[in-house]
């Protein structure tokens, strides 16, 4: 009771001449957490996480409004030549998070993450995914 593992698993694949500001990116408060938004970015990008979400329980049993979440996961941007020449670069990632649930199912996210060289404040609600 209380206890979740949650994943998810996401790409995004763009053809042809993509716009620098329509380019895929990682590093968000929703993928990625603890690299700078917008640092990796490319036509097509793969990420997957997974996350552990437990809420605690009170003194008689019931679950409280607080609760904590562990998650790791990678992911990276590419396009076409890095898969031919075989150079595509995965981001780790992993980290911790806090998570008070102000009513039933939305919650107030604190969350510190740790990529390669890079860490990650968030403050946001509801859950990442």
């Amino acid at each position: 009771v209380g206890k979740t593992l949650a994943w998810q698993i996401k790409t995004r694949i763009a053809v042809g001449d993509v716009p620098y500001g329509e380019m895929s990116m990682l590093g968000t408060p929703f993928d990625l957490r603890g690299y700078y938004w917008g640092r990796y970015r490319d036509n097509n990008f793969l990420f997957f996480l997974f996350e552990y979400r437990n809420k605690f329980l009170m003194d008689n049993g019931d679950l409280s409004k607080h609760g904590i979440v562990f998650w790791i996961g990678s992911g990276t941007v590419f396009d076409y030549q890095d898969v031919r020449d075989n150079t595509i670069y995965w981001l780790p990632n992993l980290g911790v998070g806090y998570r008070l649930e102000v009513q039933p199912r939305q919650n107030i996210r604190i969350d510190f993450g740790l990529g390669r060289e890079t860490t990650g404040l968030y403050f946001n609600f509801n859950q990442a995914f």
